[in-house]
């Protein structure tokens, strides 16, 4: 709506009585020269029209306002003012936007300047029943249509919202494909694994002070390639696993890197 510093708000006299109620909004509380000069000559010319409700209230306000406003403006912002209204098309200015004219030194050359020139009709269009809006999903009317263009989400929002909502199906694809991993009870190494474990740290020898972890884990392994069903591939990884199991179940215990049979 900011264009050069100041408010606007594109075909305000193409739109419905509603929707000048909502897209005016933020107009009618700036002061007349933070507001573009061809939306000034809109808003005086939507005023002539005397809207019923809180909008034609608001329109005659601001009129009455900006009519003070464009008479106690400095020298070089009158001029400024005057200059671009004399660019607009003469129609587009209106009845009442003429007598201020006539009323603020230097607008009467403006006003000599437009005056053979007609103000245009204006007349805003109706708003549609609902039994002839488009059939959407949800019911349409002026109100809640300027109301969605007025808070329309950015290119970014939309884009945030699209990942949002493509984030779920992703993981779901991501589970559907990951490899389930297996359980350790599910080996058909992991008896065999915790009777060595548990034979070997409930030995006298170490059944006090335990045994270091890689100490154990490097004996376990090597026994493994000799057992009567050789386990070659076990890893180092394998018999970790199987020590946190039993430390689970309160069998055996870490302590400073040892691991050591509960009694």
């Amino acid at each position: 709506m900011v264009g050069a510093g100041r408010a606007r708000v594109e075909r305000l006299r193409e739109m419905t009585a509603s929707e000048v109620g909502v897209e005016a909004l933020e107009l009618l509380d700036k002061h007349v020269e933070r507001i573009a000069p061809e939306c000034v000559a809109d808003l005086f010319a939507l005023s002539e029209l005397a809207l019923p409700g809180h909008t034609g209230e608001a329109l005659h306000n601001f009129v009455r306002r900006a009519s003070r406003e464009l008479g106690d403006l400095s020298p070089a912002g009158r001029n400024v003012f005057l200059t671009e209204i004399g660019e607009l098309p003469p129609q587009r200015v209106p009845t009442n936007l003429r007598s201020v004219l006539g009323r603020i030194p230097g607008g009467a050359n403006l006003l000599a300047h437009i005056s053979p020139t007609p103000p245009e009709v204006v007349k805003l269009p109706e708003a549609l029943p609902v039994s002839q809006q488009p059939r959407t999903g949800r019911i349409t009317t002026p109100e809640v249509a300027a109301a969605r263009r007025k808070v329309a989400p950015t290119r970014e929002e939309r884009e945030d919202k699209a990942r949002a909502e493509a984030r779920p199906a992703r993981e779901r694809a991501e589970r559907a494909v990951r490899p389930v991993k297996a359980r350790l009870e599910d080996d058909p190494r992991y008896p065999w694994l915790r009777q060595q474990l548990l034979g070997r740290l409930s030995e006298f020898a170490y059944r006090d002070r335990g045994l270091l972890e890689a100490v154990i884990v490097s004996s376990i392994r090597a026994v493994a390639v000799r057992a009567e069903n050789p386990w070659p591939t076990l890893s180092q990884d394998d018999v970790r696993a199987t020590l946190r199991a039993l430390a689970r179940e309160g069998r055996v215990v870490s302590r400073s890197g040892r691991w050591v049979f509960v009694r």
